[in-house]
């Protein structure tokens, strides 16, 4: 395949630059505004915990010597408390602001909005490259930076953002070494590399994607694609085997795969209809599919590999996690965000060729199911949550020394408070519940160690000794 300049007029460049901006700008907006405003959840503090020890040990691991971090019964952590359940760059790179600017919310998080910044230019490029079009990009990336469900997830300090990020710039690399651009190869193996230090399971989605499309599309570039994802694929599998040998079977609310491959396929099609698409939206792109295969038969032409590139990673991402998934958490799929950007993107320049309005009045439809004006609400507003409030409460009124037990929902109160905080998703021993001070119990138990330790809570102490 030969080098090709999408832009080849300066006026482009222009154009592209002018979007480029408006793109950049609206995201940062999105990604950073009030970003040190809300305490974190459950999972964001989990990500800070571990961050610390990596600090104090240069490791991370699940356990700081006052308290645990586990949230499966220990099945994420090794000897000496390692941690394996997930790739440690987030960590590491978690770890790496608190220890230069000193932990904040906004420290804490820095790095995964900058990976959400990141990730929505890697759409304009990628975008730029399957519709090859300026303007088709920039609506794609405009979408993408506007869209709740992603910036939400990017401004988590947790691994949806560098995953999202990593992903797409692993199919924008690979349309780098495709258009043989120098140093592809390195860009491609690093990018792939990063990826599976972030959540190893999209490495592989992202290389069965890229290869198989290389195999139906571009066979002749196929060594070029499979000697550096095979060297990234010799590194990463001894790290796979040593590091992330999770055992994860008996530990979650629904072990993997026992819901069934239907079932998940269901629960993840609802979640995109509701969180991404709405059903006028996908109606047009029905439209648009059947004119585009119309027209390919028609006049018996071969179809442009770049929507089949996306179609292919969409295809791995709900397959593998239709066995993989031990639930069928959105956070699972939200790789697929970007994905659904680019086909809305796709779908409302189809349209524009019959009619401006028309195009226009989709683009407005698009994004109603994200509720943006009540996102930008909050993000301009100051909220306090529930965490907050306990966080606080016990600040003013807990002593040194003192033990807290809580059904779920202890990862925070370790990160603000500096107590000991019982809980039996650690899969500790909870002797020490007699003892404790503090007691704090959720209305609905999430899982049975969640139900195991209230019922352990209500057996143990004297309900009139608490206010």
């Amino acid at each position: 395949m030969k080098k090709t300049n999408i832009l080849k007029r300066p006026e482009e460049k222009k154009l592209e630059a002018v979007v480029l901006s408006i793109v950049i700008f609206t995201a940062c907006i999105t990604l950073f505004s009030n970003l040190d405003n809300r305490y974190m959840w459950q999972d964001e503090a989990q990500t800070a915990l571990i961050a610390k020890t990596v600090v104090s040990d240069g490791v991370p691991k699940g356990y700081d010597g006052v308290n645990f971090f586990s949230q499966w019964r220990g099945a994420e952590y090794g000897d000496n408390f390692i941690w394996k359940w997930h790739g440690w760059l987030t960590f590491y790179i978690t770890a790496f602001f608190i220890k230069i600017a000193g932990f904040s919310h906004f420290s804490a998080r820095l790095a995964f909005v900058i990976m959400g910044l990141l990730a929505v230019v890697s759409v304009y490029f990628l975008s730029k490259r399957i519709l090859k079009s300026v303007m088709s990009a920039g609506i794609a990336a405009y979408l993408f930076a506007i869209c709740v469900p992603f910036v939400i997830m990017a401004r988590q300090a947790r691994y949806y953002s560098p995953a999202i990020f990593f992903s797409v710039f692993s199919l924008l690399s690979y349309y780098f070494v495709i258009e043989k651009k120098k140093y592809s190869a390195l860009v491609f193996g690093a990018s792939l590399f990063l990826l599976f230090n972030t959540l190893h399971v999209y490495f592989y989605i992202v290389l069965a994607a890229v290869i198989t499309h290389a195999f139906l599309f571009h066979r002749q570039m196929i060594k070029q694609v499979l000697v550096p994802a095979g060297i990234v694929f010799t590194i990463s599998l001894p790290l796979m085997l040593m590091i992330y040998d999770v055992k994860a079977a008996g530990v979650f609310i629904f072990n993997p795969g026992s819901l069934g491959f239907f079932q998940m396929q269901k629960f993840y099609f609802a979640q995109l209809v509701g969180y991404l698409f709405n059903w006028v939206f996908i109606v047009a792109g029905v439209v648009v599919l059947a004119n585009a295969a119309a027209s390919l038969k028609r006049n018996k032409t071969a179809p442009d590999p770049g929507m089949p590139l996306l179609f292919l990673f969409a295809f791995f991402i709900l397959f593998v996690m239709g066995f993989a998934s031990h639930t069928p958490f959105f956070r699972h799929i939200a790789v697929l965000i970007p994905v659904f950007c680019i086909f809305g993107a796709a779908i409302i320049r189809a349209f524009s060729a019959k009619s401006i309005a028309l195009a226009a009045v989709l683009a407005v439809i698009m994004p109603l199911n994200w509720g943006l004006m009540a996102y930008m609400q909050e993000i301009t507003n100051d909220y306090d949550g529930p965490v907050e409030g306990i966080v606080k409460y016990l600040n003013e009124n807990a002593e040194p020394g003192d033990i807290a037990a809580i059904t779920y929902g202890d990862m925070p109160l370790k990160l603000y408070t500096g107590l000991r905080i019982l809980t039996g998703t650690t899969g500790e021993p909870l002797d020490d519940v007699k003892k404790a001070r503090w007691v704090i119990l959720r209305a609905n138990p999430v899982s049975e160690a969640v139900f195991d330790t209230r019922s352990h809570i209500m057996q143990n102490l004297n309900r009139d000794d608490f206010e």
